[in-house]
């Protein structure tokens, strides 16, 4: 997320307004996730919900590179279904050998 972020402030190295909204947006970021988070359970040790709300911010600094560029594709998150191997059917009408 940090070099995502760095990405998107040297394009705007030109035009300090939006330079400083997205400053001032990655600024109030930490604030603004511990917040959301504040009510989860065991979230100091789990940190599940923090994860999630860091992705989408990082997601959302992709986004905004993309709409800068148009060259630069996000990330997709990997398909779980190509990652677990499925598991061998048995087939309960054949006959042991």
């Amino acid at each position: 997320m940090r070099a995502h972020f760095r990405v998107l402030l040297s394009r705007f190295k030109k035009n300090k307004l939006a330079a400083a909204a997205v400053v001032e947006t990655q600024a109030a970021f930490p604030g603004k996730r511990a917040q959301a988070c504040r009510d989860y359970d065991r979230e100091e040790a789990v940190g599940f919900c923090a994860l999630h709300i860091t992705e989408a911010q990082d997601f959302l600094l992709q986004s905004q590179l993309v709409a800068e560029d148009g060259t630069t594709k996000p990330k997709k998150r990997e398909d779980m279904s190509k990652r677990v191997p499925k598991p061998h059917s048995i087939n309960p009408t054949a006959s042991p050998q």
